[in-house]
């Protein structure tokens, strides 16, 4: 039997046997740094442990303490898998997202003894307040500790053949980056000195369309915007950052898409409805410029595109540019966006692309690795 017995993060051989199989459960990382794992579950559920660091905490140097009764998850995986000479051998792999719940897994395999399928399991434990989960051997918090099945058992298989070539067509707001629209009113307080009222800002909203949509150039939309601010001597620069500063980095997607960018097999490009100085300042000050270079990105405001929400003239442009980069050698064509009614546009259109509905980092991942594109999660990935 082959034996396997920790996470992904902990055991190379565990990071290329999720590779490799199709499960129900998967594990993800939860940051761009990929320190802290989740266990997804489709189509949107994930499990973390309660005593790892969330929202705030990430930036504290100390782990979150004990509560009293804690929480973490594991699976177990069971069942034949080829071997290097083709010929099936049965498999036992117990993983969890900490080594209290791997050890948990294993002991409900050797209690219950199940048969094949993949199970998820919770691990529940009590610490003390205030003490820390690392300050415990994890045979010390299972002695007390009830493991319980949450789901199981589940079909596994083998991932089907990876396309040879992949091209991601990558939205921009919600998904590489996120964006409040609102924070326009605080960026013109700080540069007027006075509160943007609604109408001004509906006003300035209905600029945004035609801007967006290559209608309106930069020269005449800052010169609207300064008209209808009463400022036609407002700092053009200053009015730039007002405008652009509304965006921040979605970290876990771009360190995602920084890896599989690497690849030889993957190319990337922008597919984004929006103005010129929103995507200069998105690829040059949000440093986005680094996966989407010269070339590699379709904007609504391009010449002889018009937005996704209208045809599919975009994707495409970005299906045309996927093709000079792969040289015409064949290719699956992915598309990310969190917006649905786009993928129904491309499918009406007969374009060959699949859909991703972006939901979140975790589920991206997840994804993507359906496709062959598995980040590797182990220290040695």
């Amino acid at each position: 039997m082959i034996e396997i017995y920790g996470s992904p993060r902990e055991d190379p051989r565990a990071d290329a046997l999720q590779a490799g199989l199709e499960l129900p459960f998967q594990f993800v990382p939860l940051g761009a740094d990929g320190a802290t794992l989740g266990l997804y579950e489709p189509p949107g559920l994930l499990y973390t442990c309660t005593l790892d660091p969330t929202l705030g905490e990430v930036e504290r140097p100390d782990p979150p303490p004990g509560r009293g009764l804690e929480y973490d998850y594991g699976l177990l995986l069971q069942g034949d898998v080829p071997y290097e000479d083709g010929a099936p051998r049965p498999l036992r792999w117990a993983a969890g997202l900490h080594p209290v719940s791997t050890l948990g897994a294993l002991r409900w395999a050797e209690e219950q003894r199940p048969g094949p399928g993949c199970y998820l399991l919770r691990v529940g434990f009590r610490l003390l307040p205030g003490d820390r989960l690392a300050d415990h051997p994890p045979a010390e918090l299972l002695r007390e500790a009830r493991v319980e099945l949450l789901r199981g058992p589940c079909p596994w298989r083998p991932r089907p053949p990876a396309p040879a070539r992949v091209g991601l067509l990558c939205d921009l707001g919600h998904v590489l980056v996120g964006f409040e629209r609102r924070r326009l009113h605080q960026n013109l307080r700080r540069l007027l000195g006075a509160e943007l009222n609604e109408e001004q800002f509906a006003r300035m909203q209905a600029l945004r369309r035609p801007f967006e949509h290559g209608d309106l150039p930069a020269a005449d939309w800052m010169r609207e915007i300064k008209a209808l601010l009463g400022r036609p001597d407002l700092d053009e620069a200053s009015l730039e950052w007002a405008w652009c500063d509304i965006f921040w980095r979605n970290e876990p997607v771009v360190a995602l898409l920084q890896k599989l960018s690497r690849r030889q097999d993957v190319r990337l490009v922008l597919v984004s409805n929006t103005d010129p100085l929103r995507l200069r300042y998105c690829l040059e000050e949000a440093g986005l410029g680094a996966l989407f270079g010269p070339g590699r990105f379709v904007a609504s405001c391009d010449p002889d595109v018009r937005s996704k929400g209208e045809d599919a003239s975009m994707l495409r442009r970005a299906l045309d540019i996927l093709r000079r980069e792969f040289e015409r050698a064949p290719f699956q064509a992915l598309f990310v966006d969190d917006v649905r009614a786009y993928f129904e546009i491309a499918r009406r259109a007969g374009l060959p692309v699949q859909g991703i509905h972006y939901q979140s980092p975790p589920q991206l991942a997840y994804e993507l690795a359906r496709w062959g594109l598995y980040t590797p999660l182990s220290q040695a990935g």
